[in-house]
């Protein structure tokens, strides 16, 4: 009975060993940087919907967190536990320099990456009006020409034709014509014509003419002699996305409005970013003193956070998609329960009866 026993406390011993999950020490991730603060463009508190980004050897961009839009004009993130932040993460040795950007534009001012750490930081940034980042041009590489061989035609064999026989017309029958007959005419009844009714003509009322009244030219305003107008300048404002949220495939339309105050009728190029990258771009004129809304319209195929840039002004929409489903990678701590709750059991079941021997 005492083999016994040990053989089940053994066995209870192995099954937990093997059940149990073993982490490798270098499967955990360092703690990401977070960081927060307030966030000016131009002197001025920046507006809702402003990119702020953190760049440096190994940091993750493009990713949720990084970057992050403010919904808060002026302010990036909160110090609250529950706020939002920027977060920095990746593959960052202790201590690496991080350089901050603001839409794009460099702000000069830089951090130390410490794993874990919450730091705020306040951002300012000079961007000049309608400065916009512009990806490098792709380069396309143009193959060269194919040869071709060029082979000699091919000679072809000349015949000669093949007699034709020749045969005497067939003979025609000509037939008389056949008689036809001449009927007299029909005698016609000639009628008297109608009598008709003359009427003496309707007098007819004439009004004199309509006295026409002559207005005078409208003036014209005439600038002095060295006046010059002033050139058109083009002002962005009303950035609206149709919806903050989306599914796969559905379409999202992003308008602003464009205004010259300039004294002069101008051109402007009006381009949409997507994730910084161009997504459109339209020319339009805008007269002196006018506005003009002008609409592009968007879909994605991937879930996920979108931020839209045009000329400067940014917002954000977000695609819906599947949930994914769970991992399996929490089945090795289930196993791990399992087999200590087995062990216990065991050890509860034997210690009473080794006692009672």
């Amino acid at each position: 009975m005492k083999a016994k026993t040990i053989a089940f406390i053994l066995l209870a011993v192995l099954l937990a060993l093997f059940t149990t999950p073993v982490y490798a020490q270098g499967d955990v991730p360092p703690l990401p940087h977070a960081f927060y603060g307030t966030v000016k463009i131009n002197g001025s508190p920046a507006p809702v919907g402003t990119e702020v980004e953190a760049r440096g050897e190994g940091v993750l961009t493009g990713v949720e967190g990084n970057p992050v839009i403010t919904t808060v004009a002026g302010k990036y993130g909160g110090s609250g536990p529950l706020e939002p932040k920027l977060i920095v993460q990746g593959e960052i040795a202790d201590g690496a320099i991080l350089t901050f950007y603001v839409n794009g534009v460099s702000t000069g001012q830089t951090a130390e990456w410490r794993t874990g750490e919450v730091t705020e930081i306040n951002l300012t940034v000079s961007i000049p009006p309608g400065t916009t980042e512009t990806p490098p041009p792709e380069t396309t590489e143009t193959p060269p020409p194919e040869t071709t061989e060029t082979l000699p035609p091919e000679p072809t064999e000349t015949l000669p034709p093949e007699p034709t026989e020749t045969l005497p017309p067939e003979p025609t029958e000509t037939l008389p014509p056949e008689p036809t007959e001449t009927l007299p005419p029909e005698p016609t009844e000639s009628l008297p014509p109608e009598p008709t009714e003359t009427l003496p003509p309707e007098p007819t009322e004439t009004l004199p003419p309509e006295p026409t009244e002559s207005l005078p030219p409208e003036p014209t305003e005439t600038l002095p002699p060295g006046t010059t107008l002033k050139p058109a300048a083009f002002n962005l404002s009303s950035l609206i996305i149709s919806s903050n949220e989306v599914t796969l495939g559905e379409s999202v339309t992003i308008s602003v409005e464009v205004a010259n105050t300039g004294e002069e009728a101008g051109n402007y190029k009006v381009t949409l970013k997507i994730d910084g990258v161009v997504e459109a771009s339209k020319e339009i004129t805008v007269s002196a003193g006018a506005s003009q809304k002008v609409t592009f319209t968007t879909a994605k195929d991937l879930a996920g956070t979108y931020a839209a840039d045009i000329n400067g002004l940014s917002g954000i929409f977000v695609v819906m998609g599947e949930v994914p489903p769970a991992e399996s990678g929490n089945w090795p701590v289930l196993w791990g329960v399992i087999g200590g709750v087995i062990v216990l059991g065991l050890i509860i079941f034997l210690v009473p009866r080794r006692k009672a021997y």
